[in-house]
C-alpha cells in the first residue's frame, strides 16, 4: 500500500497573524438601528421586575386598616413611535393584574380567578413625536398580596402569577400597517409580545389600542432588620433505648435552594442498640381554598414530604427484624459491631430543592388561595436486640424489630432573597457596550455589557462596587501584560541568529550529561 504523499507544514513568520486575521475576518458588523414601523410599548419595572413586600407586623391586619405598610411600585412606561407618526394619544394606562390558577377536583380543573387588578390612566399632556419618550408611573401594592407561585416552565395548576400590563389609545386617520393581533389575556407566564387591535370609528378614522406587558415577581421579607434570614435550629431530648439525641440545622442563608448543615449526635448510645438509617425531611403542607367558594367552605388540604438529607441504606419495609447482613451506621459491641461507649455523631452539607419543589410558606395576614405550612422532620430508624418495637422482649432472642425515632418542629420557609441585599436596584436601568471602567458601573471582564450603574446609597453595596471595579482593572491589565508579553518574546525570537542542528544536539546532549553526572563526576 503506498502511504500519501505527507508535507511538512512550516511555520509562519509570526506565529499570532493568523489570530488577527481570523479575529478581523470573524468580527461582526457594528449594529445599525432601524426604527420599527409601528409604535412599540415596552413597561419598565425596577429590579427586573422583582417587588419585596414588607408584610405587616399585625396579624390581626385587614383592609380597613390604613394601608402603612404597602409598598409603592414606581416604573416608567417607554413609548418609541416611528419616524412617519402623527397620530394623535387619547390615554395611556398602566396596571398590575394577579391571577390564580386553580385544581379544585373532579369538574373544577383549571379555574382561572383575578386575586387583585389596579391601574393608573394617564390622558393628559401626551404629544408623542417620533422617537423615544417615557412615562412615569406610580402603583400602590397591598401588602397582604400573595407571594409569586409558580413551578416549572410550562403552564401548571396551583399557580399564582403577577403582570404589569400597559395600553395606549391613538386615534388615527390612515389604516394600520400590520394586520391586528389578538390582545394577550394575561394567562400565561411568559412575557407576550407587544400587541394591537383597531376599531373603526367613522370613515377614515381608527382606534389603534397597543397593549404589552412584563413579568412581576412579588415575594415577601419574614424579617424586616435582616437582609437574608438565618436558621439555627437545635433540638435536644431524651429517647426511651437511644438515650440523649442533639439535632442541630444551620443555614446562613435561609431560604428556597439554600445551602444547610446538619448535624446528629447520639452521645449515650447502650450497646445493644444498631443504628441503620437517619433521615432528614421537610413536610409541606398547602391548604387551598377557591376565592369562588363561599368562607364555610373547608379547604382542600394535602401534605408532601421532600427529603433534604439520608444517611445510611434505607431497610426495606418487608425486614422487621434486620440483622448483621444489613449495613449500619452504628453496631454495638453485644450485637457484633465496633461501637463503643462514645457514641454516634454524623455531620453532613446540602442544599434545599428549588421552587420547583418546594414552596414559600404564607407569611400571616396574607390574603391568599394557597396556604403553605412547613415542618422539619428527623426520623432515626434503629433496632435493639431481643427486643420488639413497643419495647417487650423477645423469645428466643434475636435481632431486635426495627423501628424509628422521629421528632417534627414546625418551621418557616422563606421566599428567595435574591432581591432584599441589592436594595438600590429600585433605581436601576440596564444599558449595554458601556465602558468598563467607567465610574459607578460594572462589566463582566469580556463581555462589554453592563450589569448594572447608577447611584447607590447603601454602605455596603458601594464597597462591593469599588472591590468589583477594581478587580476588573487588575483583571484587564493583567490580560494587557501578559499579551505585551508575548509579543515581546516572539519579537526577541525572531530578531535572534537561527542555531544549527548540530549546536542544538550538542547543547542538549551536554545538559542531559550534566543533569545525571553526581557531585565529584562520578554518574
Amino acid at each position: 500500500m503506498r502511504l500519501p504523499f505527507l508535507r511538512r507544514a512550516t511555520a509562519p513568520e509570526n506565529p499570532l497573524a493568523h489570530i488577527g486575521a481570523n479575529s478581523q475576518r470573524l468580527k461582526t458588523p457594528p449594529y445599525q438601528y432601524k426604527p420599527s414601523s409601528t409604535l412599540q410599548l415596552i413597561v419598565h419595572l425596577p429590579a427586573n421586575g422583582f417587588v419585596h413586600l414588607q408584610p405587616p407586623l399585625d396579624t390581626t391586619y385587614s383592609t380597613h386598616t390604613p394601608g402603612q405598610y404597602d409598598h409603592i411600585l414606581s416604573g416608567e412606561v417607554e413609548v418609541i413611535a416611528p419616524p412617519d407618526w402623527s397620530d394623535n394619544v387619547e390615554s395611556i394606562t398602566v396596571g398590575v393584574k394577579s391571577l390564580c390558577r386553580l385544581n379544585m377536583g373532579p369538574g373544577r380543573e383549571g379555574e382561572v380567578d383575578t386575586l387583585f387588578e389596579r391601574s393608573v390612566t394617564l390622558n393628559e399632556g401626551l404629544d408623542i413625536v417620533p422617537g423615544s419618550q417615557r412615562f412615569a408611573f406610580n402603583l400602590i401594592l397591598p401588602c397582604t398580596l400573595p407571594v409569586h407561585d409558580y413551578h416549572g416552565p410550562a403552564p401548571t395548576y396551583n399557580t399564582i402569577s403577577y403582570r404589569a400590563h400597559s395600553q395606549l389609545v391613538a386615534i388615527s386617520s390612515r389604516p394600520p400597517k400590520e394586520k391586528p393581533s389578538p390582545v394577550d389575556a394575561f394567562t400565561s407566564d411568559n412575557a407576550p409580545t407587544p400587541t394591537f387591535v383597531s376599531v373603526k370609528l367613522d370613515a377614515g378614522v381608527t382606534r389603534v389600542i397597543y397593549e404589552s406587558s412584563a413579568r412581576l415577581r412579588v415575594a415577601h421579607m419574614s424579617e424586616r432588620d435582616a437582609n437574608f434570614d438565618t436558621l439555627n435550629f437545635e433540638r435536644q431530648g431524651l429517647a426511651e433505648n437511644l438515650g440523649v439525641y442533639n439535632i442541630k440545622l444551620q443555614s446562613d442563608i435561609w431560604t428556597i435552594a439554600a445551602p444547610f448543615h446538619f448535624i446528629v449526635q447520639l452521645p449515650s448510645l447502650s450497646p445493644l442498640i444498631t443504628i441503620f438509617t437517619v433521615r432528614l425531611s421537610i413536610l409541606q403542607a398547602p391548604s387551598m381554598r377557591s376565592p369562588r367558594d363561599s368562607p364555610g367552605t373547608p379547604p382542600l388540604t394535602s401534605t408532601v414530604k421532600v427529603v433534604l438529607a439520608e444517611i445510611g441504606e434505607k431497610v426495606p419495609s418487608n425486614h422487621l427484624h434486620p440483622g448483621k447482613e444489613r449495613r449500619a451506621l452504628w453496631r454495638g459491641s453485644d450485637v457484633g459491631g465496633h461501637g463503643t461507649g462514645d457514641g454516634w455523631k454524623e455531620e453532613i452539607f446540602a442544599r434545599l430543592p428549588t421552587d420547583r419543589v418546594l414552596r414559600a410558606s404564607t407569611v400571616p395576614g396574607i390574603i391568599t388561595p394557597i396556604h403553605v405550612t412547613h415542618a422539619i422532620c428527623v426520623e432515626i430508624s434503629y433496632s435493639v436486640y431481643g427486643q420488639y418495637a413497643d419495647g417487650r422482649e423477645m423469645r428466643p432472642t434475636g435481632p431486635g424489630e426495627l423501628k424509628t425515632l422521629r421528632i417534627t418542629e414546625g418551621i418557616v420557609l422563606p421566599a428567595r432573597n435574591e432581591a432584599s441585599r441589592y436594595t438600590p436596584l429600585d433605581r436601576v436601568r440596564y444599558r449595554k457596550h458601556l465602558d468598563p471602567l467607567e465610574s459607578g458601573e460594572i462589566t463582566a471582564v469580556g463581555g462589554g455589557h453592563a450589569i448594572w450603574y447608577g447611584t447607590y446609597s447603601d454602605a455596603s453595596t458601594v464597597a462591593h462596587i469599588e472591590q468589583a471595579r477594581e478587580s476588573l482593572a487588575h483583571e484587564i491589565a493583567r490580560q494587557c501584560a501578559r499579551r505585551e508579553g508575548m509579543m515581546t518574546r516572539l519579537t526577541s525570537d525572531e530578531d535572534a541568529p537561527p542555531r544549527s542542528l548540530k549546536s542544538s544536539r550538542r547543547a542538549s546532549r551536554s545538559l542531559t550529561r550534566s543533569r545525571g553526572s553526581a557531585p565529584g563526576g562520578k554518574a
